[in-house]
């Protein structure tokens, strides 16, 4: 039986952070910790300098399209009068409707443990994401008066490496090389004008009663709307919820359940008359860990899901230089994905045909993976490519079909001058498809 099979994080949330400050000087801020003096955001996706959060869940798009998404049902109908309506699931947008690409991960398996040894029959799936020079940011915030805080919070952070996640001991864990600027000022509202506002969480939110109790259908006082008359429009609103049970480092256990609405929520409140409103940033309770924050959102805010490719800069390992972190980051040049689709695609449909007028003749697997071998000297421009090449197709089950196999691996797989370049992965994906062919598999 496959248990678990757990789903990974895109980034580190503000406990993670909050419980990083707490093991690295907590006799310094032991107050600030637990009074909401400091607050830790979630870390977020960069693209283009702006964060990424949850699209908003009324985000609706043409089915099997894409295209332009629209807010609600109401603008959707305009907007395409002629056109099925999906819901945008799973996808991180920036406030002014940018969509960024989706973090890569890889799934695996491992054997449970009893007391050092397998469980017999029983796997464990977990989730990890790739390792990678992707940027995220967060943001710390200190109530007025609490400044002497930030010297301690500068030696925690600036320029150290934070190991935050799980598995550390089975070489995973995330090892983030972080970096802090200050600002001596943030906004602490946001203003609206008007009689109809949208509400959108970018993280989760915990709201309590007045008993303490959880409080999953929130009214319009809650986000900060003082003036009475506002309304929910439930088929303008959506909004999901989960309970969660926090493990406690320090003790190894878990803390109290807690239910919360999901970030991605969308709050749509009205009221008769026109007013201004001046709204906080967050609300409710667990802000000190990324709960609670929400924006404004327009309702002729445009989205598109076209992603837009983060600037990566280069992973540095100066200061990660281990064993470890070098495997991981030639595994991830290796999974970097294909560089000249196109190219690929007319590769395989030639060498599919060849092999199939060769009618089984031709190389076998070992020859294919020999061939395999030669791609990385290559794509390094080895000296020695060219004389191990030749000793390779000598074979005279290179030579079938007049030589047309030769002539395909020479001039049409080791073509020179390509825009953009082929990759490793476009020259495995190329060889994979044609041991395949010859093994009888066809396509």
């Amino acid at each position: 039986a496959t248990l678990g099979a757990h789903t990974s994080l895109d980034a580190p949330t503000g406990a993670n952070f909050l419980g990083w400050a707490a093991s690295q000087c907590y006799a310094g801020m032991e107050s600030a910790l637990h009074s909401g003096t400091l607050r830790f955001s979630n870390a977020v996706r960069m693209v283009e300098g702006v964060g990424a959060f949850p699209n908003p869940s009324i985000l609706l798009a043409p089915k099997h399209e894409g295209g332009e998404a629209c807010l609600g049902r109401a603008a959707f109908s305009k907007t395409h009068p002629d056109k099925q309506a999906e819901a945008v699931k799973g996808r991180l947008v920036t406030q002014n409707g940018i969509a960024a690409p989706k973090p890569n991960r890889e799934r695996r398996l491992r054997t449970a443990m009893t007391d050092g040894v397998s469980d017999k029959g029983k796997l464990f799936g977990y989730q990890s994401v790739l390792p990678g020079s992707t940027r995220f940011q967060a943001t710390v915030e200190l109530n007025e008066g609490s400044v002497d805080l930030w010297g301690a919070l500068k030696v925690v952070f600036d320029g150290q490496t934070l190991h935050l996640g799980r598995g550390a001991a089975s070489g995973f864990g995330g090892a983030y090389k972080c970096s802090v600027s200050e600002s001596d000022k943030i906004d602490a509202q946001q203003s609206f004008t008007g009689n109809r506002i949208r509400l959108w969480l970018l993280s989760d939110v915990q709201l309590v009663d007045a008993f303490g109790a959880p409080k999953l259908e929130p009214e319009a006082e809650d986000f900060g709307l003082l003036r009475e008359g506002w309304t929910l429009i439930r088929s303008e609103s959506n909004a999901t919820t989960r309970r969660i049970w926090p493990w406690n480092g320090t003790y190894k256990s878990r803390d109290m359940e807690m239910a919360v609405i999901e970030a991605g929520s969308v709050f749509t409140f009205v009221r008769n008359e026109r007013t201004d409103e001046q709204l906080p940033f967050l609300i409710g309770i667990g802000q000190e860990r990324g709960f609670g924050r929400f924006s404004v959102l327009a309702d002729d805010q445009k989205f598109t899901l076209d992603a837009k490719l983060d600037q990566r800069p280069k992973l540095d390992v100066s200061a990660l230089d281990t064993k470890l972190m070098r495997f991981a980051t030639a595994r991830k040049e290796r999974n970097q994905g294909y560089a000249n689709t196109d190219w690929t695609d007319r590769q395989i449909a030639k060498i599919i045909a060849l092999l199939a007028r060769l009618n089984g003749e031709g190389p076998g697997p070992s020859q294919w993976s020999r061939l395999g071998e030669l791609v990385s000297k290559f794509l390094a421009k080895d000296e020695d490519f060219g004389s191990e090449l030749e000793k390779l197709l000598s074979d005279a089950q290179w030579k079938v079909g007049y030589g047309d196999l030769e002539r395909w691996v020479k001039q049409d797989l080791f073509e020179k001058g390509l825009t953009p370049p082929p990759n490793a992965a476009d020259f495995a994906r190329i060889i994979r498809r044609a041991r395949a062919a010859a093994q009888g598999g066809g396509q």
